[in-house]
């Protein structure tokens, strides 16, 4: 995971990990550990090419008509 991340630019890590056991009254043992934890990510859109290679990117902020425009623009690009 962490080489593609790196060839795309893109950010992630685990910010906080937090375990505590769950007091159910199941018979489900593998229910009794709880695991969460809270992930730190880039929240740009990467936009690949048919060949995997990076086309596009999408940044903050994402308004839904500024975005469909510049889908539109790289989508004619791979005609």
């Amino acid at each position: 995971m962490n080489k593609i991340t790196k060839a795309l630019g893109v950010y992630h890590e685990v910010a906080q990990t937090k375990q505590r056991s769950n007091k159910s009254h199941s018979s489900h043992n593998s229910m009794n550990m709880d695991s969460r934890y809270l992930i730190n990510h880039t929240t740009s859109y990467l936009l690949l090419n048919p060949d995997l290679q990076l086309t596009g990117l999408l940044t903050n902020p994402h308004h839904a008509k500024k975005m469909a425009i510049a889908l539109d623009v790289v989508i004619k690009t791979l005609d």
